[in-house]
């Protein structure tokens, strides 16, 4: 059974570890986005490319918000990004009712990344809004 995305929570390490500010206001979460590099094993012998994987890419997570310039989250991701500085992130995933009215427990992703993107954007009535893209480069941990 699918499990609702509402309640979902993005947040940031603060300067004391262990300790994270939530991201306010995120609208959209997408990621983590894992691929592996793909290694040419090809030999002059072979008649048809080979291939086979190599090093495992952590890739991005992308957040879409609504701009907040009082939001502590969204506060430390802009000076983050401005010191170029390597952060920890989670990503809470709420518990849901599995098959068989089972409920699930939430599942928590850790990872390390950099913030490369900060984009801010409006529209004729509508919010501001913004978006931020996180470079990871750690192994996730699932909990």
């Amino acid at each position: 059974m699918a499990i609702n995305a509402q309640g979902m929570i993005l947040q940031i390490e603060n300067d004391t570890p262990g300790t994270y500010t939530n991201i306010g206001e995120v609208t959209a979460i997408t990621g983590p986005s894992l691929s592996y590099t793909v290694l040419n094993v090809t030999n002059l012998n072979d008649t048809l490319m080979r291939k086979a994987p190599g090093l495992l890419d952590a890739g991005e997570v992308s957040a879409d918000l609504h701009l907040n310039y009082g939001d502590a989250g969204q506060d430390r991701v802009r000076a983050q990004f401005g010191a170029k500085a390597r952060s920890q992130f989670r990503i809470t995933i709420p518990a849901g009712t599995l098959g068989g009215g089972a409920t699930s427990i939430p599942t928590v992703l850790r990872f390390y990344g950099h913030i490369t993107r900060w984009q801010i954007s409006g529209r004729m009535d509508s919010v501001m809004s913004a978006g931020i893209t996180i470079t990871l480069d750690s192994d996730i941990t699932e909990t």
